[in-house]
């Protein structure tokens, strides 16, 4: 209803009067997918929580071909239903906060008065002695009631600004150093211009000399890792090559390409909030800013940006356009609007992109990112673990050393031999372990792309390894004679362990249950242990810790207990494992089978007094 109204606010019916009839909004239709999401949600909080990172944590999964982010999910976030309560974590750390304010408050009306005695003291006659005596004597120093009114007024903005923390969106709106994922870019532009080929030979120190009064850039591996192809540098993340690549690139051809990958511009997601990178333009990009930022370290890009240019590594070179709305209909259903999927340009060539793919999946396979592989899923990706450089320099001017701290990511895609989905993974400041993109970040990205791409419809081709590694369903023997169940196990190439039939006739004595269960996992060659009646306290056992432990010990571990091991993850001979799917101490029963993960100790990049790890 539209109508008029006079100047004291009456209104004035027959002067003017109109009725617009209400009209139904559009509808959206988004690209997220429910059941991926809920897995991403699920493994990037275990991580979290692994972890123990400061400042949160990240994921994002993206088409590769048409940019539509199937999920997107930030950690520590919040209740949707109940959005203005912060976590218990977060309401426990204000009580220190407001101290602090209070005592930085009393510290500086301190200063301000010594200040103002000083003047008195350094005062040469009577009179300058006055005006200073005055000046003292009016400041208005803090009453108990102003330093309760303080109070009120930290704790209100401390509670605000917990809230704005858990509300951000990582993704869009906080920028990051993307560290060693960006090598994969640095690389397709070597590529590209022709500078390198796969089998380009480059010796590397463990540091980059620049001469003069300049620091050295030291690699991750502090020793060297000698003389190296293109693809080991990819590989072993090496720094000091990426640097001699930057050089061979000079500023404005690595800036040139900067460019189009999109780091210098917005998104233009469809989200608010989205940040601008911070970054060199081609006058900034001097010896060591060109040096620095050729191994991605230097310069600020949002996530959505760094997925955006994964995805044209992986598409054939095609910068796509990132967004969360499908399509707009109306309330029957019609098409009001749909997402332009187009790409906006072609940065690298097809050719390139295949080059590249290729070596990540190496990489991913058996490099320093294998911590990211999935058995039979063509994984093609890339580890960092990004110093926050600025932060740490901001810290020691206030007085506060944490020490250095990082963000560990990893960013791939797969299948590498058709690419279609792109995941992005990182932790903000993790405080548990030595950080690590490989250790920290590789494992969770592993998780999450092992639920969600059988899902999504990729089709896995494994390896005769890595078929002969898979664990299997357990074979249904309940109800079978403790004869029967033996021989249709020995048959499927499974053992057979009896536990506490004591009589002498198994033609006639029957499976009551067995472990694992039917269907349930069981390693190649594994046992089913056969039960004829309920299972006894005696029957159960308790799990041992098997943190930390090589493949060869846990799988000793296991046999003292009369449990079996399935291994996920990377289980090579310098791998430990870094969880179990039990944990340790609970009882269960004999027969038990055990997913343990494994990450590889061996070859991958921390962090650790270097510039770049």
């Amino acid at each position: 209803m539209v109508s008029a109204k006079n100047a004291i606010g009456t209104d004035m019916p027959f002067q003017y009067d109109q009725y617009i009839e209400a009209t139904d909004g559009y509808n959206l239709i988004l690209t997220i997918d429910e059941t991926v999401q809920s897995i991403v949600e699920k493994h990037l909080q275990e991580g979290l929580e692994m972890w123990g990172a400061l400042e949160g944590s990240t994921a994002v999964v993206m088409d590769v071909n048409t940019g539509a982010i199937i999920a997107l999910s930030t950690k520590g976030d919040y209740d949707p239903n109940d959005p203005f309560t912060i976590s218990e974590e977060a309401e426990a750390e204000i009580p220190d906060i407001v101290e602090e304010g209070v005592q930085k408050a009393l510290e500086e009306e301190e200063q301000e008065l010594n200040t103002l005695q000083l003047a008195v003291d350094a005062a040469e006659t009577d009179e300058e002695r006055a005006q200073a005596q005055q000046e003292l004597d009016a400041y208005d120093r803090l009453t108990s009631e102003d330093i309760a009114e303080l109070r009120v007024t930290l704790e209100d903005q401390a509670y605000a600004a917990a809230q704005n923390k858990q509300w951000r969106n990582k993704a869009v709106s906080d920028t990051y150093y993307p560290g060693s994922v960006f090598k994969m870019i640095t690389g397709s532009m070597a590529l590209e211009e022709k500078i390198v080929t796969e089998e380009t030979t480059y010796t590397c120190t463990g540091k980059w000399e620049f001469g003069g009064n300049i620091d050295p850039i030291h690699c991750w591996y502090h020793a060297g890792h000698g003389l190296e192809t293109f693809v080991d540098g990819i590989c072993n993340s090496c720094n000091p090559y990426m640097i001699w690549l930057g050089q061979q690139l000079g500023r404005q051809t690595f800036f040139n390409y900067f460019e189009a990958f999109g780091f210098t511009e917005r998104t233009g997601i469809d989200l608010p909030g989205e940040a601008d990178s911070l970054y060199y333009d081609v006058d900034g990009l001097n010896v060591v800013e060109l040096a620095t930022e050729s191994f991605g370290q230097n310069f600020s890009i949002t996530p959505i940006q760094m997925i955006t240019a994964i995805c044209a590594v992986a598409n054939g070179g095609y910068l796509v356009q990132p967004h969360v709305v499908d399509r707009i209909v109306d309330n029957d259903g019609n098409v009001i609007e749909t997402a332009d999927t187009s790409y906006k340009r072609q940065v690298i060539s097809e050719d390139v992109s295949a080059r590249m793919t290729k070596i990540l999946q190496r990489n991913a396979t058996s490099g320093s990112g294998k911590n990211g592989y999935v058995p039979g899923y063509r994984i093609a990706g890339k580890t960092g673990t990004s110093e926050k450089v600025a932060l740490y320099w901001q810290e020691k001017a206030e007085g506060k050393d944490r020490g250095m701290q990082y963000i560990v990511s990893y960013g791939g895609f797969a299948p590498a031999d058709d690419p279609q989905y792109a995941l992005l993974v990182f932790y903000d400041e993790p405080q548990i372990g030595g950080a690590s993109g490989a250790s920290q970040a590789g494992p969770i990205f592993a998780a999450i792309m092992e639920e969600i791409l059988p899902y999504l419809g990729v089709e896995p081709q494994y390896t005769e390894e890595e078929y002969a590694n898979l664990a299997e369903e357990a074979p249904n023997v309940i109800g079978s004679t403790i004869s029967e169940a033996k021989q249709i196990l020995e048959e499927q190439g499974y053992g057979a362990i009896v536990v506490d039939y004591e009589g002498d006739n198994e033609d006639e004595a029957v499976v009551y249950t067995q472990v694992p269960s039917p269907g349930a996992a069981i390693p190649q060659g594994g046992s089913v242990a056969l039960y004829v009646e309920e299972p006894k306290e005696e029957d159960y056992v308790e799990v041992p810790n098997f943190v930390g432990c090589s493949l060869s010990d846990c799988e000793y571990l296991a046999s003292l207990y009369d449990l079996q091991v399935v291994v996920t993850g990377n289980g090579d001979s310098g791998g430990y494992a870094q969880g179990q799917s039990v944990a340790a101490g609970t009882r269960v029963r004999r027969g038990t089978v055990i997913t343990v993960s494994f990450v590889s100790a061996g070859g991958v990049e921390t962090a650790g007094g270097t510039t770049e790890a």
